[in-house]
């Protein structure tokens, strides 16, 4: 007889008609016959956990959630229905920034590689990495990784070698894909036919056509590795305000921040490719506060995406909401109603 080695409740499988029951008897959400259908359309996790706390009063003193009225199913629909429509608008935005961030990003290398080493078809990259993987003892970087073996505090870069394997196999990947070749070992699969075009025809790609083959995540940890000059070229462009202070300091606080915007908005990129709902990755950001909407990273994050839009969050604890959703308002769910109303403003800013 195996047993568990977990010290965790499990809970047996329930099929549909099973779960219906269920939610009616322990959380008091009524499923008609007609929206039977959304529990096969949309799983129980993504469709009941990430919203059921918007019904509850609280919880219990043994941590579970305590839910005093009965509540149509209807009602988490509507809240389903506020989540699709902000993700759809957000997925749009993520895309236009990261489209625009890694041109600027690639625009400003190919800029430094023409000026500064005079590789006129920016295909150099290639041998500097090239020669990094074969004797990187040396610390002979290529032009981009200034900050290789460092990581971005608020106070400025520090020696780190944690984070070197995924950089090093990182540069790899772009080799690959910029030549066909492998490298030590590492091959990249890429079907991109812009890229297999020029490899195909010139042997190397140029560096400007890199960015299609990779993902917002690995052009941000390029990022981090830039020495500060190119650094702020990029955020000067992406923001329109230097990273220098008019006294000639480096504001590593305010480059810090970008990154962790950058960060955040890649999570959430990779949380919508994954149908899975955000609510609960921004409830998780504010430690149910309403008061910490304005400060969190899901609100900066969304103010790097629109900086035309902006959101003042009711503070007041008002029990009262723009949202028709029929719930009865606490000081235990008020907070994921703001972020409710928050996603909303998004959506409908964009819109219009």
């Amino acid at each position: 007889m195996v047993k568990s080695t977990l010290n965790v409740e499990h809970k047996s499988y329930k099929n549909i008609d099973e779960q219906i029951t269920y939610l009616y008897e322990s959380k008091k959400i009524i499923v008609a016959e007609e929206d039977k259908h959304w529990l096969i359309d949309v799983n129980y996790i993504t469709l009941i956990n990430p919203y059921k706390e918007i019904f509850a009063t609280g919880k219990d003193k043994d941590g579970k959630h305590i839910y005093s009225e009965y509540v149509d199913f209807k009602e988490l629909l509507k809240i389903m229905k506020i989540e699709l429509e902000f993700t759809d608008t957000l997925y749009k935005s993520i895309r236009d920034f990261e489209r625009k961030f890694k041109n600027v990003f690639f625009s400003v290398l190919c800029k430094h590689y023409v000026e500064d080493r005079n590789d006129l078809f920016c295909i150099n990259y290639s041998t500097e990495i090239n020669d990094f993987s074969n004797d990187h003892l040396q610390h002979i970087y290529p032009m981009f990784c200034d900050n290789m073996c460092k990581t971005l505090k608020k106070t400025g870069y520090i020696e780190n070698n944690f984070e070197v394997t995924t950089r090093v196999n990182l540069l790899k990947k772009i080799y690959s894909i910029g030549t066909g070749k492998e490298i030590n070992g590492y091959i990249s699969d890429t079907s991109n036919r812009l890229i297999t075009h020029y490899t195909k025809k010139h042997v190397v790609a140029p560096l400007w056509v890199i960015p299609n083959a990779l993902t917002l995540g690995e052009v941000s940890i390029l990022f981090s590795m830039l020495n500060e000059i190119l650094q702020n070229e990029i955020y000067t462009i992406m923001k329109g305000e230097s990273l220098y202070t008019k006294s000639g300091n480096y504001e590593y606080k305010k480059l810090n921040k970008f990154s962790g915007r950058l960060e955040f908005i890649r999570t959430m990129r990779n949380t919508i490719n994954h149908y899975e709902p955000l609510l609960p990755l921004f409830v998780g950001c504010i430690n149910n506060q309403t008061k910490a909407i304005k400060s969190s990273q899901v609100y900066t994050a969304l103010c790097e995406l629109n900086d035309t839009w902006h959101f003042e969050p009711n503070k007041s604890q008002t029990f009262s909401t723009t949202l028709n959703i029929n719930t009865k308002l606490t000081t235990y769910n008020i907070p994921k109603i703001r972020l409710l109303e928050m996603m909303k403003s998004y959506s409908y800013n964009k819109k219009y």
